[in-house]
């Protein structure tokens, strides 16, 4: 479920520039970054009829405002979470989520272990901001969430395709693309097209303007837009749509 984005079709749900997503994998809930401002993203929440109590896991996929600023509200009201970081966050920051009381790990280079039920990191990715992805195994095919792809789309998906390149049946997220010449957007087409990914659904950062290339590029029907308050579902089977 996109909780909030730049853009929210529904009047009743706030929009802020950022991202923040419900995942939902073998019954448990995972809040995917928290976007830049805590009571937006828990009016959201309790407008969607979801207690920030029932979730266990919150990723949060790099250090910028717009993705990690919604934590410390979350947090005022749920405690008792696992909170997966990216590398290298800012030592105060990390200190200040453990005082809380709620449990931290970290994901540093090649550490692209489990998360929760189904769903795992790409290990650290990058430096200029240390990122890292979240990858949902399904039984034949993988969904790769993501908050921004500052380390390029090719590199995320070649992490998350693992050594037995498995075959990504969904990308969501930011696609970094909102201010990207049309070459650079190519690039991150052909990216797409190396990992024979099915759909893409581009948030926040895409841009419009990167939405509508990658639709020529790659097909109105493998591009689609949503927006918060709207989900999407990920089939387990590589054959499968969404």
């Amino acid at each position: 479920v996109v909780l909030l984005d730049n853009e929210a079709p529904f009047q009743a749900l706030e929009k802020a520039w950022g991202l923040s997503l419900l995942v939902r994998a073998s019954g448990a809930w995972l809040l995917f970054d928290t976007g830049p401002s805590g009571p937006k993203l828990l009016h959201n929440l309790r407008h969607l009829g979801v207690d920030p109590k029932d979730i266990g896991r919150v990723f949060i996929s790099h250090w910028h405002r717009d993705h990690f600023g919604g934590l410390w509200a979350f947090l005022g009201e749920n405690r008792d979470v696992e909170v997966h970081l990216p590398h290298e966050i800012p030592q105060g920051a990390r200190r200040r989520i453990e005082k809380t009381g709620a449990r931290v790990r970290v994901h540093g280079p090649g550490d692209g272990s489990t998360v929760g039920p189904r769903m795992r990191s790409t290990g650290g990715l990058g430096t200029n901001p240390p990122e890292h992805a979240l990858v949902l195994e399904g039984d034949e095919a993988l969904a790769v969430v993501t908050g921004c792809c500052h380390p390029g789309l090719g590199v995320v998906l070649s992490e998350a395709a693992g050594a037995q390149e498995r075959p990504i049946q969904l990308v969501i997220g930011g696609l970094h693309l909102h201010k990207s010449s049309r070459r650079a957007i190519e690039e991150q087409a052909a990216a797409l097209e190396r990992h024979g990914v099915k759909k893409v659904i581009g948030l926040h950062c895409t841009g419009k303007k990167g939405l509508r290339i990658l639709k020529e590029l790659l097909g109105e029907d493998r591009v689609v837009a949503r927006r918060a308050g709207q989900s999407v579902r990920f089939c387990e089977r590589s054959t499968s749509g969404t």
